[in-house]
């Protein structure tokens, strides 16, 4: 992998690097693109997997675990939770009720 760049419009990682092994489609030490798209599958493959090499997955795929800062954002009858970190805000839960509006000549207090 030499570049990896998103592209928050159309929602796709799009990663590019030459090829390390010869296949039927792209042949060896030729370039190549790689577009992943949310909401579609794709299968990841290798030989062996090393524990470093799962848990780095495990980790990148959960925002819980690397998230560096969490908040809540409101306005009247409605509020976010967030997870922040460093280049992603990612939006975990969304709140909303109905807040009756207040009526001429009601006082509560």
């Amino acid at each position: 992998v030499e570049q990896v760049n998103f592209d928050p419009a159309l929602c796709v990682l799009r990663i590019k690097g030459k090829n390390i092994m010869e296949s039927q489609h792209v042949r060896l030490g030729a370039y190549h693109t790689l577009d992943l798209e949310m909401n579609r599958d794709f299968t990841l493959t290798k030989n062996c997997w090393d524990v470093m090499s799962l848990e780095r997955i495990e980790m990148a795929c959960d925002i819980t675990k690397q998230a560096e800062l969490a908040a809540v954002v409101m306005q009247v009858g409605l509020a976010h939770l967030c997870l922040i970190k460093g280049d992603m805000t990612v939006i975990r839960a969304k709140i909303e009720t109905s807040v009756p509006k207040k009526r001429p000549g009601n006082s509560a207090h």
